[in-house]
């Protein structure tokens, strides 16, 4: 849905344009920075916004925290590298920048409901 639609619709839940704007290059941050740990502190700092104002609009928005949406964004991008089979889960777990695969493991887990394994196990049978 593009931001005028939004704007028309009145589903910025009593967001600024301007605020809604930055919460989205906020999120594009998010996205792109799956290796790096999170810090709001350094969000807020980065962006020009109060670190409160950033986790109360970010979960207005986007219906989940901001730690929980960079948790959620990070797993389906190792979902995704997982389905390529390119790399294994010690690889992807470091990638993502894990220092232990049982850590990214169990964290894989508790988001997607399903472990790593499961996902490169899965032989697909043709139709």
């Amino acid at each position: 849905m593009k931001v005028n639609e939004l704007i028309t619709n009145d589903t910025l839940n009593g967001i600024h344009i301007d605020d809604y704007q930055r919460l989205l290059k906020i999120k594009e941050r998010l996205d792109s920075s799956v290796r790096e740990k999170i810090n709001l502190e350094n969000l807020s700092l980065e962006f020009g916004i109060s670190k409160s104002k950033l986790k109360r609009d970010f979960k207005t928005v986007f219906n989940n925290s901001v730690y929980q949406y960079f948790m959620i964004s990070k797993m389906n991008k190792a979902h995704k590298m997982l389905q390529s089979k390119q790399k294994n889960i010690s690889q992807i777990a470091y990638e993502l920048g894990y220092d232990y695969p049982s850590t990214f493991s169990q964290m894989f887990k508790k988001i997607k409901g399903f472990s790593p394994s499961e996902v490169t196990t899965i032989i697909k049978t043709p139709k």
